[in-house]
């Protein structure tokens, strides 16, 4: 039995897919919420982005669970769900210490090494 691939956070409701770790070469990976598939695609060695099925959408706390297949073999649900959390917006950013001196670009704040 294949082992299953986990959910890598964090995974925003903006994102446009899901990154895995722990898949295998040329395997197919979907991405659930309860038993809804909200993601599907194929698999290299190690992490992987899957894309979102076209038309769905991720929530804000929903829980996201993996499993992988070949024509072989298959895989149980990762047993950790990783929750979708909310973007963080500027004000949760403002007080994010930066010791070598930053440059604003929009809403963003780049801190430079």
């Amino acid at each position: 039995m294949l082992s299953a691939p986990s959910v890598i956070p964090p995974v925003s409701p903006c994102s446009q897919g899901v990154s895995v770790s722990g898949t295998v070469p040329d395997a197919t990976v979907e991405i659930f919420v309860d038993r809804n598939l909200v993601a599907k695609g194929p698999s290299s060695a190690g992490n992987s982005f899957i894309p979102l099925v076209p038309g769905v959408r991720l929530d804000l706390r929903d829980l996201l669970v993996a499993r992988q297949y070949t024509a072989t073999d298959a895989s149980d649900r990762s047993r950790d769900a990783v929750g979708v959390l909310a973007e963080p917006s500027f004000e949760d950013l403002r007080d994010l210490f930066c010791p070598f001196g930053g440059q604003e670009l929009g809403l963003m704040r780049w801190c430079t090494l």
